[in-house]
């Protein structure tokens, strides 16, 4: 069931409170819209393709990973396996969804503190994505209801998926085959 614009905009005021306080005097501090390719969940007319954007909200992201090094740092290790493995079909903005979700569910400092804590991570990370992939389902932070795998292909995630857990099985045997895949 899809919310209402009330209770989405309701949703993005409490991300925002939560990790900073006030609320922006204008909207433009607040959210940006980025275009996006012309891919919806369901068959698109020319006419609709005019008009179609994610809203984003950088500020709120920069809020939630600030002071989280650690957390930086696992996205771009996610991007160079990404980029290592040619998985072309993922995007960055999905690696970063997927570590805004992890740090919103353990958002204490100590959790992400960069050092001894950046492989154990790391192979959170993997795990969480390898599951979005095997469900064929990416929540949008700001709104869960939407999916942002919505546009890929269920092989597609299926194959990236089972790949994801051989790396994963093999970097879990021995930490030192992370090389192999970065």
């Amino acid at each position: 069931m899809r919310s209402s614009k009330s209770e989405v905009l309701c949703r993005i005021t409490d991300w925002y409170l939560k990790y900073q306080n006030p609320l922006p005097k204008s909207l433009k501090e607040f959210w940006h819209l980025v275009p996006k390719l012309c891919r919806g969940e369901q068959e698109m007319s020319i006419s609709d393709c005019k008009f179609t954007w994610r809203v984003n909200f950088p500020e709120i992201e920069k809020k939630v990973l600030y002071d989280k090094q650690c957390a930086k740092n696992v996205i771009k290790l996610l991007k160079l396996l990404r980029d290592k493995q040619n998985w072309k079909t993922i995007a960055s903005y999905h690696m970063n969804t997927v570590i805004l979700l992890e740090v919103d569910k353990s958002s204490e400092p100590a959790y992400w503190k960069q050092g001894k804590f950046l492989f154990v991570r790391f192979l959170e990370a993997l795990k969480q994505l390898q599951g979005y992939l095997r469900e064929n389902h990416l929540p949008y932070f700001f709104c869960a209801e939407y999916n942002l795998f919505h546009v890929l292909n269920s092989g597609t995630c299926k194959n990236i998926s089972d790949r994801l857990g051989r790396i994963i099985s093999s970097i879990e045997a021995d930490p030192s085959n992370l090389k192999l895949y970065l």
